[in-house]
């Protein structure tokens, strides 16, 4: 009976010890580890023209993923508006000019 116990005992300590040991080791240092440059870190503030934004480890917070979504679709929107002016100034200059409508409008009606 006493056997069990000191081995049971033996088997306790040596997981204590490996347990131990693995949390005060280092990690390795590996050949061809780099340092980060500290210029290429995402920094947690950053102010921009649509106020400050933030980040929790590289991560936008919710709050900034909001402000830069609405701010691209805002571009995106007036991109849309900018690219279709030239179009409808065509189709105008056209009917204006007697033609009796534009190229465009004749692609339109097939």
């Amino acid at each position: 009976m006493k056997t069990k116990q000191y081995v049971t005992l033996a088997l306790a300590a040596m997981i204590t010890v490996s347990l131990a040991v693995s949390v005060w080791a280092q990690p390795p240092k590996m050949k061809y580890t780099t340092k980060i440059p500290p210029n290429v870190v995402t920094p947690d503030r950053t102010e921009t023209r649509l106020g400050t934004l933030q980040f929790v480890d590289g991560v936008p917070t919710e709050e900034t993923a909001r402000k830069v979504w609405d701010h691209m679709d805002f571009s995106r929107a007036v991109e849309a508006m900018i690219m279709t002016v030239p179009a409808a100034g065509r189709d105008r200059a056209g009917r204006v000019a007697g033609f009796g409508g534009s190229r465009v409008q004749r692609v339109e009606e097939y």
